[in-house]
């Protein structure tokens, strides 16, 4: 089996693609696959994993070439009809029952207590109107009606509920106190709640991810087709997962 990583971030997920045959990983940017390539010489020295550069609006491979393609946090960044050429270029390098998986954001999900349950929805909604990404994560739950559209069967979307209870691991406050920081001086300068500003500092008393009562909710969906029967796919941070079969 050959299969297709497509803009794998994660080093454990090309890892985990090698036990299916012969993975290709790629990026668009050079520099990341470097990164990709180096992280994979270290972790997975043998597992024969390819990373290349290229684009998934023309993927520089034969029609018919993989069983499966994986494309994980890229379409956020796709206009509505960048995103239809991608899924018909990932149909296209796919075999006759290949399956593809695609994982993305569900910012609908997000929520942090105490405070307003529909902050960051507020938040994601205004952003949208000024960035082109964070408007396009906003159709996520719609993936399937694109994967169908673009000729896949058997689409399938999967939703996961992630939630955090106080006392935070000190790795959720790590990770989403400086990102959340950053998120509260945006959400300002837009004008959006004084709520945001317990989260300016991300070690503040008052911030919500340090209460007594804390709680954080994430959200991943997933879709999917499939002609064969398959393992498991990697176990996934928060996203919006769909598989679909060609």
């Amino acid at each position: 089996m050959r299969a297709a990583a497509v803009v794998c971030s994660r080093r454990g997920s090309l890892g985990w693609w090698a036990a299916w045959g012969s993975p290709v990983g790629m990026d668009v940017d050079e520099r990341q696959v470097a990164v990709a390539a180096a992280r994979i010489g270290q972790s997975y020295p043998s597992c024969g994993v390819q990373v290349r550069q290229g684009d998934v609006l023309c993927l520089p491979f034969e029609d018919d070439s993989f069983d499966a393609v994986w494309c994980s946090d890229t379409v956020r960044y796709l206009d509505d009809g960048q995103l239809s050429v991608a899924l018909g270029e990932f149909r296209r390098v796919l075999r006759p029952g290949g399956v593809l998986a695609v994982r993305e954001r569900d910012p609908s999900l997000v929520m942090v207590r105490p405070g307003d349950p529909y902050l960051f929805l507020d938040y994601y909604r205004a952003v949208a109107a000024h960035v082109a990404c964070t408007r396009h994560l906003l159709r996520s739950r719609e993936l399937h009606r694109r994967l169908e559209g673009a000729g896949f069967t058997m689409v399938r979307q999967h939703t996961i509920l992630i939630e955090h209870y106080a006392p935070l691991s000190s790795d959720v406050v790590r990770y989403r106190g400086p990102a959340w920081s950053q998120a509260a001086r945006t959400a300002l300068r837009l004008g959006l709640e004084p709520q945001w500003k317990p989260f300016l500092d991300p070690d503040g008393e008052q911030n919500p991810l340090r209460a007594a009562d804390g709680y954080i909710s994430e959200g991943c969906a997933g879709r999917g087709q499939r002609r064969h029967a398959l393992t498991p796919l990697p176990r996934l941070l928060p996203r919006i997962t769909l598989t679909g079969v060609r």
